[in-house]
């Protein structure tokens, strides 16, 4: 099952070398595609059909009444050291539990979102930039809210940003409709990575690594468990 928030408003990226204005929503339902193919090319199980539900019916609905396979829960949606869409790791994990989150269907969570990994480094990041990572950090916060809980669920974060690149129109139907495409989705860890759709890339991070650091990672080998 995926879990996603949607995105407003339009944003300059790059498809095919060329800029253009595309609406969010178009770039998020790409950006999901890529990662439910991710997600099913890797576990090959007909019933992790990774199903998909906006985040903000948890609301009224529980989950136990979305469709879908449970065992694996991906969270998708804008990130930062220390929110999830806006919200700290101790609110995220109560959406769920108040939804029914349980650990007899729900095994794994895997939080595709950018920074929420991350972890301080040394004294190197900036506090304007990142915040005081002296504190918990979202997967910090909300690992420890599912322990609290008395759940026992994986919990998986990226090590840096959540990346998509390759970016191209495709036509569909015999019409002139098109849906946005990606080719793949990595984890980057340098600011240097960023000359295609995220933009998100900052000095201050890639000063906080050292020079044997990889720029990028695979997308299994940039997803980390949380172990505190």
């Amino acid at each position: 099952m995926l879990l996603f928030y949607g995105d407003t408003g339009p944003k300059d990226i790059f498809i095919d070398g060329q800029l253009e204005k595309v609406d969010e929503n178009l770039i998020r339902a790409a950006k999901i595609r890529v990662l439910q193919k991710t997600f099913n090319d890797k576990f090959q199980n007909k019933e992790d059909d990774n199903s998909l539900h906006a985040f903000t019916r948890l609301k009224d609905t529980k989950l136990k009444q979305l469709q879908g396979y449970k065992k694996r829960i991906i969270l998708n949606g804008h990130g930062s050291p220390r929110t999830f869409r806006g919200n700290d790791g101790r609110t995220t994990a109560k959406n769920l539990l108040d939804a029914g989150l349980n650990d007899k269907d729900t095994q794994e969570i895997w939080v595709c979102a950018c920074l929420v990994g991350m972890q301080r480094q040394d004294n190197k990041q900036d506090p304007e930039a990142y915040g005081d990572f002296s504190k918990n950090s979202f997967s910090r916060e909300f690992n420890q809210a599912l322990k609290n809980a008395g759940l026992n669920i994986n919990v998986y974060v990226p090590r840096g940003w959540v990346t998509y690149d390759g970016a191209a129109w495709k036509s569909v139907g015999s019409g002139e409709g098109r849906v946005l495409t990606l080719a793949r989705v990595y984890i980057s860890t340098m600011d240097t990575k960023f000359t295609g759709l995220d933009d998100l890339g900052n000095k201050i991070y890639k000063e906080a690594h050292g020079p044997g650091d990889k720029p990028e990672y695979g997308f299994w080998e940039g997803m980390l468990l949380v172990m505190f």
